[in-house]
C-alpha cells in the first residue's frame, strides 16, 4: 500500500483523482460480488440442497433452529463488535457521509461482510443491496485512508464506493448513480457526480467480468400491453404505493416498540424477525412450495414476471413477505429492503392483474407490465427516490417499452408517500434514532447561494456623509438609526463614520475621524463577502469599483435576501 500510495500521490491532481476513484470503484465492486457470492452460496447450501428437500416435520424443526440461531448470532456479532454495521446500511451510510465526512472504520467492512452473508444467506427476509452500499462505501473510505486521504475528504470515496457497490449488486449502474445522488447526497447536481459515474461504471464492469452481463430478471420483449393496461396502471401503482406506506409504518412501529429492550439484551432483537420469517415462510413453502419468503426471493419474482402465478398465490406471497420483512427490518436484522420491496411490489401487480382479468380480458404482456408497475411504485413509495425506481426496473429487465407505465408509477407513488408519510424510510429511521441530518447537512442550494455575486443582494442606495458640517451630521443622526455611514466627499471614498464617533465629534466641536472598512467588487461572490463581513469590526462591506462607492452590504442585507429566497421556494 505504501508504494501505491506514493505513486498515486506523485501524480498530477486530476490524474490522482481519476486513479483514486478507479481504485474505489474496483474495490467496492469486487467486495460486493464476493459478498453476494458468499450469501448465495450459503443459501444454496443450507436451503436448496438440504432444508427444501426434507419432509415437513424435519423442515419445520430445522428451519426454526437455523433462523433463530442465525438471527441471535448476527445480533451478537454486530452489537458486541461493531454496532455501526447493524440494520440495512443506508441510514448508517447517510450519517457517516454527512456527520463524519464519509469516514468509516475498517471494522464496518469486516463485520458487515460476514453478518450480511450469514443473515441473508441463512434465510433472513432481507436484501443484499443496502448492506452492499454500506460495505462498498466503507471499503472505499478505508482505502482512501490507506492512500493518505484526510478524514475530512472521505465523502468522495464513500459516495463512489456506494455507487460502485449498488451497480455491482443489481447490475444497474444508472440506477446506482441516481440512488446515491437522490438518497445519500440529496443533490442531483453535486460536484461528486463525476466520481460517482466513474465508480458506478467500474462496479458494473467488475460484475460483468465475474458473473457475466445479463439482466437481473429475464423479461422477453413484450407486445404492446394495450389501452386496458394503461388504464389499470395508475390503480396498480396506487395499491402498491399504499402497501409500501403500510410496510413502512408497520416496520417503524415494531422498531419503536423494540427500542425499549435493555442494551444488554439488544443482540436478541433480530430473533423476532427470525421467528416471524420462519412462520410465514413455512406456511408459504408447505402450501405452495414457493421459497421466496426466505432470503432474497428473486426466483419468485422471475416466475411472477413469466406469468407462473395465479393471483391467489401472489396475494399469499405478498402477505407473507410483508410480515417477514417488516419483522426483520423492525428488529434491526442485517439486510436491506431493496429486494423485498421489489418482491412485494411485483406480487401487488400480479394480484391486481389477476383480479382485473375477472372483469376485462388482459394479454400476458399486461400481467408482466402491471407487475413491473407495482414493483416500481412500491419501491418509490418507501424510498422516495422516483428516478431510481424507474431506472432500476428498466435496467433490471432491459425492456424500455415499460417507460410510460413506470413514469406513471413514480408519479403516483410520490403523491401517496408524501401525502401519508412525513419522511422516506431511511430518514424516518434516522429521526426515530434521534439523528437530525439537517443539523450537519448543508441546504441543497447553499453552494448556489454562496456563488451569487454581491451585486444580487447589496444596497446600492446607501446613506452617505457628504461633508462634516455640524448641521449635516445632526441631520443624519436624527433621521437614521444606522451604526455606520460611508463617507464620500467630493466624489472620493474616505471610509466610514461610526454613529458614536459622529456624536462625540459634535459634542467636542471637532472634525470626525472616519474609520477604514473592508471593500469588495460587485462581482465578488457572497462566499467571499461573508468571510470579509465576519472579520470586519464595522459589520458592513463597501462595494466599490475603481475606488468609487457603488453601495454597501451588511449582515442584515444577507439575512433579508435569504428570507426572500426561502419564501419564494
Amino acid at each position: 500500500m505504501g508504494r501505491i500510495s506514493q505513486f498515486i500521490n506523485n501524480l498530477p491532481a486530476q490524474a490522482r483523482a481519476v486513479v483514486s476513484t478507479c481504485l474505489y470503484g474496483v474495490s467496492a465492486g469486487g467486495i460486493t460480488v464476493a459478498f453476494e457470492l458468499g450469501m448465495l452460496g450459503l443459501f444454496n447450501l443450507l436451503y436448496v440442497r438440504h432444508l427444501f428437500t426434507w419432509k415437513p416435520v424435519p423442515f419445520l424443526a430445522g428451519s426454526l433452529v437455523l433462523l433463530v440461531g442465525i438471527s441471535a448470532f448476527v445480533g451478537w456479532l454486530v452489537n458486541f463488535f461493531q454496532p455501526e454495521a447493524a440494520g440495512g446500511g443506508i441510514a448508517k451510510l447517510k450519517v457517516a457521509f454527512w456527520r463524519n465526512f464519509g469516514e468509516m472504520p475498517v471494522s464496518v467492512v469486516v463485520v458487515k461482510f460476514f453478518a450480511g452473508i450469514i443473515n441473508i444467506g441463512g434465510g433472513g427476509s432481507m436484501g443484499p443491496e443496502g448492506p452492499s452500499a454500506q460495505l462498498g462505501a466503507a471499503m472505499a473510505s478505508t482505502l482512501a485512508g490507506g492512500l493518505g486521504e484526510a478524514k475530512q475528504r472521505r465523502r468522495l470515496p464513500a459516495a463512489a464506493g456506494a455507487a460502485a457497490a449498488l451497480a455491482a449488486a443489481f447490475n444497474t449502474p444508472l440506477a446506482a448513480v441516481t440512488f446515491v445522488l437522490e438518497e445519500v447526497i440529496n443533490d442531483l447536481n453535486t460536484n461528486l457526480l463525476g466520481a460517482v459515474l466513474l465508480a458506478s461504471a467500474l462496479g458494473a464492469i467488475v460484475v460483468h467480468l465475474i458473473r457475466g452481463s445479463h439482466p437481473a430478471f429475464a423479461v422477453s420483449t413484450m407486445d404492446d400491453p394495450g389501452w386496458r393496461t394503461n388504464l389499470i396502471s395508475p390503480l396498480a401503482a396506487l395499491v402498491a404505493a399504499i402497501m409500501g406506506v403500510g410496510f413502512q409504518k408497520c416496520t417503524l412501529a415494531l422498531r419503536a416498540r423494540l427500542k425499549s429492550v435493555p442494551a444488554g439484551r439488544a443482540w436478541m432483537k433480530p430473533v423476532v424477525g427470525g421467528l416471524v420469517t420462519w412462520a410465514a415462510g413455512a406456511v408459504v413453502f408447505l402450501t405452495t412450495r414457493r421459497t421466496g419468503v426466505y432470503g432474497i426471493g428473486y426466483e419468485d419474482i422471475q416466475s411472477a414476471l413469466q406469468g407462473s402465478f395465479v393471483w391467489e398465490v401472489a396475494l399469499l406471497l405478498l402477505a407473507a413477505k410483508f410480515l417477514a420483512t417488516s419483522a426483520c427490518c423492525g428488529s434491526d436484522g442485517n439486510g436491506g429492503i431493496f429486494a423485498p420491496t421489489l418482491y412485494m411490489g411485483t406480487m401487488c401487480g400480479v394480484a391486481l392483474a389477476g383480479l382485473a382479468e375477472k372483469f376485462v380480458p388482459l394479454a400476458p404482456a399486461s400481467h408482466t407490465a402491471l407487475a413491473l408497475v407495482g414493483m416500481s411504485a412500491f419501491l418509490g413509495a418507501v424510498m422516495r427516490a422516483p428516478v431510481t425506481g424507474i431506472l432500476l426496473v428498466l435496467e433490471m429487465t432491459w425492456d424500455y417499452s415499460l417507460l410510460p407505465g413506470l413514469m406513471v408509477a413514480a408519479l403516483v407513488s410520490q403523491a401517496v408517500s408524501r401525502t401519508l408519510l412525513k419522511h422516506g424510510f431511511y430518514d424516518a429511521i434516522l429521526e426515530q434514532d434521534g439523528v437530525h441530518l439537517e443539523q450537519v447537512m448543508p441546504p441543497r442550494d447553499l453552494r448556489r447561494w454562496l456563488a451569487w455575486p454581491v451585486a444580487s443582494v447589496a444596497n446600492f442606495h446607501p446613506v452617505t456623509v457628504g461633508d462634516f458640517k455640524p448641521e449635516t451630521l445632526r441631520a443624519l443622526l436624527d433621521r437614521h438609526t444606522y451604526a455606520y455611514f460611508p463617507v464620500v466627499r467630493e466624489g472620493r471614498l474616505e471610509g466610514v463614520l461610526a454613529r458614536a464617533e459622529m456624536a462625540a465629534a459634535l459634542h467636542e466641536a471637532r472634525e470626525p475621524r472616519p474609520a477604514t472598512a473592508p471593500a469588495c467588487a460587485a462581482s465578488a461572490s457572497l462566499r467571499e463577502a461573508q468571510a470579509q463581513l465576519l472579520s470586519s469590526t464595522t459589520n458592513l462591506l463597501l462595494v466599490v469599483e475603481n475606488e468609487r462607492l457603488l453601495g454597501l452590504l451588511t449582515l442584515h442585507d444577507l439575512l433579508r435576501a435569504q428570507t426572500n429566497l426561502a419564501d419564494q421556494n
